[in-house]
């Protein structure tokens, strides 16, 4: 369903998350919330329908997952890696309902520098999908398939020699974001325990991925209301860029 992946794009996105493996459950709550809007009303409170649903928010959200950690391996390692603010817009642009508007906010810049960072620090989890734990297809509304198909495919779903659940990417940025919520005693990217390693972590992206001299052609034309005036100004400041960036959040 087209709506439920919208709603997972734009939730993964989401300039404040931390945790991505169970952000099917977040999802499905705002599914829930929309029912009237999104005619879900049939479905809610029929417990056979609500699982065919969950298994189908499920998939969809491994599926956007999976188109984040490959846009994030190309932004980085790819033929025409991208500067941070290209990055920004673009995957905002993908992912976040409504596209990046006229005024990005810099909460999504650090949260995509962040990623970025990890997935350059971690190289040998980005090629690396996620194991799903049920291959099996519901149409919301239809009878639960038997229990004993439903275990004959989730025995054979991680063969072909994947890397063993919780090895992939993303259940390793769950645990890089849970270390470094405990370390900087805050779940808030933009608070002060985080100011030092977000400002230190968006100086080294504008170092290894430029931006473009006045001189040169573009490699995009990334609009610049791309990001909020101020986010603009503190990227063309050179030297300390990160510094100044979150002095004016």
């Amino acid at each position: 369903m087209r709506n439920i992946r919208t709603q997972a794009q734009d939730t993964i996105y989401e300039a404040t998350r931390t945790s991505f493996m169970t952000m099917h459950t977040d999802v499905m709550n705002k599914l829930k919330d929309a029912r009237v809007t999104l005619k879900l009303n049939s479905v809610f409170g029929n417990p056979s329908r609500e699982k065919a649903l969950m298994s189908v928010v499920k998939k969809t959200c491994s599926s956007v997952r999976n188109s984040l950690r490959q846009d994030l391996r190309n932004g980085i390692c790819g033929d025409s890696p991208s500067m941070l603010a290209e990055f920004t817009y673009a995957s905002a642009t993908k992912f976040k309902r409504g596209g990046p508007g006229l005024g990005l906010d810099i909460g999504f810049t650090i949260h995509v520098a962040l990623l970025r960072r990890f997935a350059r620090e971690n190289p040998s989890t980005i090629g690396v999908e996620e194991v799903e734990d049920d291959d099996t297809t519901e149409d919301i509304g239809s009878s639960p398939a038997p229990p004993t198909k439903k275990r004959k495919i989730a025995a054979t779903s991680h063969g072909g020699g994947r890397i063993p659940k919780g090895k992939d990417f993303w259940s390793q940025v769950d645990k890089f974001f849970t270390q470094k919520i405990v370390e900087f005693g805050s779940k808030n990217l933009q608070g002060a325990g985080w100011k030092e390693y977000t400002s230190e972590t968006i100086q080294m992206d504008e170092h290894l991925f430029p931006s473009h001299d006045e001189t040169e052609e573009p490699m995009s034309d990334v609009p610049a209301a791309s990001v909020s005036s101020s986010t603009t100004a503190n990227l063309n400041a050179g030297g300390s860029r990160g510094s100044n960036l979150l002095r004016h959040m």
